[in-house]
């Protein structure tokens, strides 16, 4: 399996990232997201700091790992940096709302209803990783999986 595989699969799994954004005064915001294969992590998001911050500057960074860790333990999580923007494609579009509903099947909890008024404020967006560092010490021994996508 290569890195990106592997990237892809821990990726997967999660829906939760921490993003950074700003310059200068910068601002850590919890996201919910979607990955798809070329490890784009999808978003959506109403007015809020993070998405002031991404009007000004779109380079972005964040971390996906799992804090139920023990410590002590070699860490295992995700660190990225790339650019983010606003997805206008129907197709992607589509893709985002497909993946939202199919990962809401059994909760029932992200209906149409309960999210329309978010949903008319918010907006999509996608972050293009450029360079991903993959921490985990059982795949990739005393180095990292590294992963410069551009």
């Amino acid at each position: 399996m290569s890195i990106k595989e592997h990237i892809y699969d821990y990726l997967r799994d999660r829906y939760l990232m921490t993003l950074c954004t700003g310059e200068g005064q910068s601002w850590g915001a919890s996201i919910y997201y979607f990955v798809d294969k070329d490890l784009n992590l999808f978003f959506l998001s109403p007015p809020s700091r993070h998405v002031s911050d991404i009007e000004a500057s779109n380079k972005v960074a964040g971390v996906v790992t799992d804090s139920n860790q023990p410590i002590g333990a070699s860490p295992t999580g995700i660190q990225f940096s790339g650019t983010v923007g606003e997805v206008s494609s129907p197709k992607v579009l589509m893709w985002f709302f497909s993946t939202l509903y199919k990962m809401n099947t059994e909760e029932k909890k992200l209906t149409w209803d309960n999210y329309k008024n978010k949903l008319i404020s918010s907006k999509i967006y996608r972050i293009e990783p450029t360079y991903i560092k993959y921490m985990n010490k059982e795949l990739f021994a005393d180095t990292y999986g590294i992963w410069k996508c551009k």
